[in-house]
């Protein structure tokens, strides 16, 4: 409750309320700018971390660097010739493995999807293992490591 000597100021001089309700929609208002401003740069700083894609490795027994620029195996919606694009994928058993190469994965599984309710609550992750309507987030893209599945025998895959 006010005092009545600020209620009576109020009443006399309306400038006072417009100045206080335009401060406090000042206030309101570079608040939302802030943190939609922050999510933005978040976006820019993880897109630029994660290229170009490039992995590197060290021979053992020749000494010699070996580079592989993997950015053309990635997919995204600029690549995409279909309608709908579709992440990598790889059955064991009973688990689904949904990925992407050096980037988020494009689409979201529906196991993520049912067990999240809702899909703007799922972690974006660079792939998505899942089993039984469980749904795990695999890594995120800024920070991803690629290596080889078998150092002695590259052509395994990364």
């Amino acid at each position: 409750m006010l005092g009545g000597s600020f209620q009576s100021r109020l009443r006399e001089r309306p400038e006072f309320a417009t100045f206080f309700v335009f401060v406090i929609l000042l206030a309101v208002i570079g608040f939302v700018g802030y943190y939609s401003i922050a999510f933005q740069l978040q976006e820019v700083e993880e897109s630029m971390s994660s290229h170009p894609c490039v992995f590197e490795h060290h021979s053992k027994s020749t000494g010699n660097v070996y580079d592989w620029d993997l950015s053309q195996l990635q997919n995204s919606n600029e690549k995409c010739t279909t309608r709908h694009c579709r992440d990598y994928s790889l059955t064991r058993g009973d688990e689904v493995f949904f990925f992407n190469i050096c980037r988020n994965t494009m689409n979201l599984p529906d196991e993520c999807i049912a067990l999240y309710k809702d899909p703007s609550k799922i972690p974006r992750g660079i792939g998505y293992q899942t089993a039984d309507g469980v749904c795990y987030k695999m890594g995120d893209a800024s920070r991803a490591r690629w290596s080889l599945l078998d150092p002695r025998r590259p052509s395994r895959g990364v």
